[in-house]
């Protein structure tokens, strides 16, 4: 999974695209959320953006790359944010 960092070094907060988006749908947001202290980050949920793509896309595919994602980064505890 690809992941975009959008600065900040606080809180960890995790942007979730939607259905169709990628991580570029948080640019602004993301960019002003940081600037307010939150380490920001914005994935490419799989088959979407940069991301690989694959077969399976169900929601159960897509929560358990998030779970996988945060574990992988040991972020602690974060916030997560998503539309």
């Amino acid at each position: 999974m690809i992941v975009r960092e959008l600065g900040g070094a606080g809180a960890p907060l995790v942007v979730l695209h939607g259905l169709l988006g990628s991580s570029r749908n948080w640019q602004s947001a993301g960019v002003a959320l940081a600037e307010r202290g939150l380490r920001v980050l914005a994935p490419d949920l799989r088959n979407h953006g940069s991301s690989p793509w694959g077969e399976d896309c169900s929601y159960a595919a897509l929560s358990g790359d998030v779970i996988a994602l945060l574990e992988r980064l040991a972020l602690g505890p974060a916030h997560l944010v998503g539309h």
